[in-house]
């Protein structure tokens, strides 16, 4: 596979203006990223109504874009993109599905993969350089890279009266960077080396067909869906130092519920009630 970069990185700063001590600029010289994917699967039928699907997958992504070329003008010094990163991505994705017959339907699905490249994101090179720190060569997690994935569905239908659905996911946490913050030690700790708590999370949804009809071709049905049944705050963002999204080491003499942030958190239950 084959991707053209984003125009951003092709055009930023076309006027090649150097402002501050490390100015990023674009380079419409670059080449297309690089993907060679690889996989083998299985489809097996194991009844009349439920099924086996296994499959094995690797990645092999070159050419991505990265940041990490100085350049040395009389004027000043600007850092360009180039196709310098490069990442591997492994994983097993496997699935039994039951299709609806004897009113319901059910489903698992587990995949474990593992996400790891020499860098993140396109400016990870150029923030290592603006903070005077080497730029990393080697392969790390990735921001995304969760490790192990469980999704549970599930479906009731009543004779199209009334039906149920539900989702349950579970998921092993993604890495963060940890920075313990040490008074009496230098510490330092690799990129994504951390892993934030796991996530967990359950939807469902139901409708309700009623006996009210409003004349002969028309009939009333009802409807709802609440997203995070057990409203479980699952930790998006988490502080360096603690690993938590809501605890900071600099809190122990503050205030800390001035410093909670809604955002760090996923979303809170929330229920849809409707009409058809």
């Amino acid at each position: 596979f084959f991707q053209r970069p984003s125009f951003d990185v092709l055009y930023q700063n076309p006027d090649f203006e150097i402002s501050g001590l490390y100015t990023l600029m674009g380079n419409p010289d670059l080449n297309v990223e690089r993907t060679v994917q690889y996989e083998i699967g299985l489809q097996q039928g194991l009844g009349d109504d439920l099924a086996l699907d296994l499959s094995l997958y690797s990645r092999d992504i070159r050419d991505l874009v990265s940041s990490d070329r100085l350049i040395e003008t009389n004027t000043g010094s600007y850092l360009i993109y180039q196709n310098l990163d490069f990442g591997t991505v492994t994983g097993i994705v496997f699935g039994l599905d039951k299709r609806y017959g004897n009113n319901f339907s059910a489903g698992i699905n587990y995949t474990w993969q593992i996400a790891e490249a020499n860098a993140s994101s396109r400016e990870a090179a150029s923030s290592s350089i603006s903070g005077g720190n080497e730029v990393n060569k080697y392969l790390v997690p990735l921001d995304w890279d969760r490790r192990h994935t469980i999704n549970l569905t599930g479906g009731y239908n009543s004779n199209d009266i009334w039906g149920l659905n539900a989702l349950a996911t579970y998921g092993s946490g993604t890495p963060y960077t940890p920075d313990p913050q040490s008074d009496d030690m230098i510490v330092g700790l690799l990129t994504n080396s951390g892993r934030k708590p796991v996530y967990m999370n359950i939807d469902i949804s139901g409708w309700w067909n009623t006996p009210i009809r409003l004349n002969s071709n028309h009939s009333m049905s009802l409807n709802f869906q609440i997203k995070n049944l057990f409203d479980r705050l699952n930790e998006n963002s988490v502080f360096a130092a603690t690993g938590r999204a809501g605890y900071n080491l600099d809190w122990e003499h503050e205030n800390a519920e001035l410093f909670v942030s809604p955002t760090n958190y996923s979303r809170p239950r929330e229920v849809i009630i409707g009409m058809k």
